[in-house]
């Protein structure tokens, strides 16, 4: 936050801290409220407050703290599917906040999820055509070790093993 701002916001909530302040007096002249009441009544205004604005804290600081677990548990995520994909991890950009690198790697883990989704997918249908030609050409169908996710080399060498063998065929 600017100083700027941070300097509006303390304007802002004094003007209204006032405004306030000066209604409730005016009630309790109305009212006929007595000095020492209105002692009391004040300062249950202000321990209002003062909870408000701690329960405020609070949650903010549960929010991020949801958000560095959230970077956390992306950043290892994303480690993982980097391996996986035999990708270089993402390295985000030096100096942003928390809240920018929580969506980065969120970002960046989807996408991730997905193209390991879609290879697994394009693998599977590549084994199907290669099984069913090798079966027609009694032979040993190409290998890509189960349970890991192909790289891009490794789907166009299936493919163009699956095109060679249609040429023999």
């Amino acid at each position: 936050m600017s100083a700027r701002s941070h300097e509006e916001m303390q304007q802002e909530l004094g003007k209204c801290l006032g405004t306030t302040l000066n209604r409730l007096q005016n009630i309790w002249d109305e009212i006929g409220i007595l000095d020492e009441q209105r002692r009391e009544r004040t300062d249950v205004v202000f321990l209002h407050l003062r909870n408000l604005l701690e329960e405020m804290v609070k949650e903010e600081e549960s929010l991020k703290t949801n958000l560095l677990r959230n970077v956390e548990t992306y950043g290892a995520d994303m480690l993982k599917l980097s391996k996986e994909l035999a990708v270089q991890p993402y390295e985000p950009p030096d100096g942003i906040s928390i809240l920018q690198l929580e969506k980065e790697l969120r970002t960046k883990v989807d996408v991730m999820q997905k193209e390991k989704h879609n290879r697994l997918k394009t693998l599977k249908k590549l084994r199907e055509q290669d099984q069913h030609v090798c079966d027609i050409l009694c032979t040993t169908p190409y290998y890509i070790p189960s349970g890991t996710v192909p790289s891009e080399e490794e789907l166009n060498s299936l493919r163009e093993h699956i095109a060679s063998l249609e040429e023999e065929r």
